[in-house]
C-alpha cells in the first residue's frame, strides 16, 4: 500500500534498447527469437518505455521517467551472460534454448 504523497520506484527493461558490442550474427538472431518468444508468452519486450503511461492510467501523479543506460567492460558483460541472460532462454523452445546456450558461451568467450 502506498500512502498519499508516497513514492514508488519501478524499473523495467526495454529489449529494443539493448545491444551488445561487439555483437555476433548468432546473438542478433537469437535475441529476435527471445523477443518473439516473450510476446508469444503474453509479455511485452517494450514494456520499459510504457511504464510512465501505465502509472498515469491508474491514477498516479507527478510521474517522472528516465532512461538509464547501463554500460560496462568485459567483466560487466561476462556477469550479465552468467547471471541474467540464462533467464531469457525461458522464452524459447527446448530445442532453441539448447542452441542458445552455445551462443551465450560464444559471447562469454569473446569477453575473455
Amino acid at each position: 500500500v502506498l500512502r498519499p504523497g508516497g513514492f514508488i520506484y519501478v524499473e523495467d527493461t526495454d529489449r529494443e534498447w539493448m545491444c551488445i558490442f561487439p555483437s555476433t550474427k548468432a546473438w542478433d538472431q537469437l535475441y529476435e527469437k527471445i523477443k518473439k518468444g516473450q510476446i508469444r508468452r503474453g509479455g511485452d519486450p517494450r514494456s520499459g518505455r510504457k511504464l510512465g503511461r501505465y502509472l498515469d492510467d491508474v491514477g498516479f501523479t507527478r510521474i517522472e521517467t528516465s532512461l538509464v543506460p547501463v554500460t560496462g567492460d568485459n567483466q560487466t558483460v561476462e556477469n550479465w551472460i552468467r547471471v541474467f541472460a540464462p533467464s531469457y532462454l525461458n522464452f524459447l523452445s527446448a530445442k532453441e534454448a539448447k542452441a542458445a546456450e552455445r551462443v551465450l558461451k560464444d559471447l562469454y568467450k569473446m569477453c575473455m
